[in-house]
């Protein structure tokens, strides 16, 4: 039986205008992917009514991973990432690595577990925007303690992708 008895790290979401905004513009996102997916449907073609409903299977799942993130409570052998309607468990020894993702929003500290089979269920995507930078940083440090280490290649080779799809879009004059 797992101890939850003391935390040793609590990061809650962060109540503030800016938070609330990346909120509201991830909402917003959201729910004009799921109509452009209803209104695929609605397309003559088979290839616009597969896109609209692979974008209304996948838009809930990338929504509630990336904004919906209440709390993350942290113990001596797991984590649990609380989300609305459920929460999850994530053992440190099912974890791979960790690193930081940059996206056009906002930037996020992810976490990989090895043991999940759906992609977006064994990833945790921390927003910066939305969680404390300090106390990320102590879920850092307590993740190196465990012996999960930063990948640090992510970083780059998202910056490489991000310049030559800059590259593409000038040259082609898109």
């Amino acid at each position: 039986m797992d101890k939850q008895i003391n935390p040793i790290l609590i990061l809650q979401r962060l109540d503030t205008a800016w938070s609330k905004f990346i909120v509201l513009i991830m909402t917003v996102l959201f729910a004009f992917t799921f109509c452009l997916g209803i209104g695929s449907i609605f397309l003559n073609e088979i290839q616009h009514k597969i896109v609209g409903i692979i974008l209304i299977i996948f838009a809930p799942f990338c929504y509630f991973h990336l904004v919906a993130i209440q709390k993350i409570i942290c113990f001596d052998n797991f984590l649990i990432v609380k989300y609305p309607f459920w929460q999850s468990k994530f053992y440190y020894d099912d974890i791979r690595y960790y690193h930081y993702s940059i996206m056009k929003l906002d930037d996020y500290f992810t976490i990989y577990s090895k043991k999940r089979k759906f992609f977006l269920m064994r990833v945790i995507f921390i927003s910066f925007s939305i969680f404390d930078e300090a106390e990320i940083k102590k879920l850092e440090n307590l993740l190196d303690n465990k012996g999960i280490h930063c990948y640090p290649h992510f970083r780059l080779l998202s910056i490489i992708i991000l310049l030559c799809i800059i590259i593409y879009c000038v040259t082609n004059k898109l």
